[in-house]
């Protein structure tokens, strides 16, 4: 009887248990709507920005001042932020379609942004009791070690003598010997030898018993874990020490000056070095 309700109590954990997963499914549908929304408009201003840094390479360009490369390389991040605009796009409609289905709802709907009204955040050791308390898995666990342990002890109790008591009382039509009697019997059964069998049954069941343990204890982990994963991005993180380069003196302006139109390149390749010119032309190697 006990095992049964063991048993009634370890289904209702699991019908709670699913509906945690289904919650837990339509928050990050409905996370991932959101998100996929202000990805769109990301990606919508980054096209606006690339397609404005075209415009102006066109403008250099035509003007002498820079290379056809440039040019070049402008209308690939505008082809390669519209690209991550329509995957973007893809990621929402999908999104949208699982939360649709998660809702039971046809056609289209507005999602709007959660509110940031979050309430104060407890502490670990409140945070990790509510979790075991909570949790449905570890109800699930729980309930399966106390089944295990009342399957233990009803092995156990196979050892022990049996007593039973029946009774009746029989009205039947023929009359032999009467047509009506009853009996009553006390029957005591002392278990002698079993071959054993008892023995390997007990010892199943403590098996048993052990891995509902260490299923339980996994759980317990399973909670420490994530819980302590959730209270660590409240903790402060330590900071790095300073590097060599932001201890020492500070750096000294870079003197070299870039050339900033092809003419300018042009007349730099034609005033270099002569000596330099000739080793490029026989092979050697230039200093």
């Amino acid at each position: 009887y006990q095992q049964a309700k063991e048993g009634v109590r370890a289904a209702e954990q699991g019908v709670r248990a699913t509906e945690d997963r289904i919650l837990l499914r339509t928050a990050s549908d409905y996370i991932q709507v959101v998100g996929g929304d202000a990805l769109v408009r990301v990606e919508e201003q980054t096209i606006a920005l690339a397609k404005d840094r075209l415009r102006e390479a066109r403008d250099f360009f035509e003007a002498g001042e820079t290379t056809r490369v440039d040019v070049l390389r402008a209308e690939s991040a505008v082809k390669a932020a519209q690209r991550r605009s329509a995957l973007a796009r893809r990621d929402r409609d999908a999104a949208l379609g699982q939360l649709r289905i998660d809702l039971n709802l046809d056609g289209d709907f507005d999602v709007g942004e959660p509110s940031l009204a979050l309430p104060a955040r407890p502490d670990e050791a409140l945070l990790l009791q509510q979790a075991a308390d909570t949790r449905a898995d570890v109800h699930q666990a729980k309930s399966a070690l106390r089944i295990a342990e009342l399957e233990v002890s009803k092995q156990k109790g196979a050892y022990l003598p049996t007593v039973t008591a029946d009774a009746g009382y029989v009205w039947q039509k023929t009359a032999f010997p009467t047509d009506r009697y009853g009996y009553a019997a006390l029957r005591f059964v002392v278990p002698i030898w079993q071959s054993g069998e008892i023995g390997s049954r007990v010892t199943l069941a403590r098996e048993r018993e052990r891995q509902a343990q260490l299923a339980l204890e996994e759980q317990l982990r399973i909670v420490q874990e994530a819980s302590a994963g959730r209270c660590s991005t409240c903790r402060p993180r330590p900071r790095a020490s300073p590097s060599r380069r932001t201890s020492s003196a500070p750096r000294r302006p870079s003197t070299r000056r870039w050339p900033t139109s092809t003419a300018a390149r042009r007349l730099r390749r034609s005033t270099s070095s002569p000596r330099r010119r000739t080793c490029r032309k026989r092979g050697a190697p230039s200093w």
